[in-house]
């Protein structure tokens, strides 16, 4: 499945299974796994439910504060991931 989205898409949002998810990571089918992370709002979801774990990703992003404070940190995001020169879809 992940080869079909990625085919058409650059974002796989929404994925849960960590096998499928390290099995893509190791067919480089992604360049970056970003972790947002709303623990503090929403609370952590079931192991049944998300097999993935932040230390899994990349990147863990917090976005448990302010609108304003994560358009901040969306925006070192894309400064860090620019200066790695990870492919960032241009509009």
């Amino acid at each position: 499945m992940a080869r079909e989205l990625f085919s058409h898409h650059d974002i796989y949002c929404g994925l849960r299974n960590r096998e499928e998810f390290l099995v893509i990571r190791q067919e480089k089918l992604f360049d970056v796994s970003i972790w947002i992370d709303r623990s503090k709002h929403v609370g952590p979801e079931s192991a049944d439910s998300m097999q993935i774990k932040p230390s899994d990703c990349d990147l863990v992003v917090d976005n448990n504060h302010t609108l304003a404070q994560l358009e901040v940190t969306m925006v070192d995001v894309y400064r860090l991931l620019a200066s790695k020169r990870v492919q960032i879809p241009r509009e």
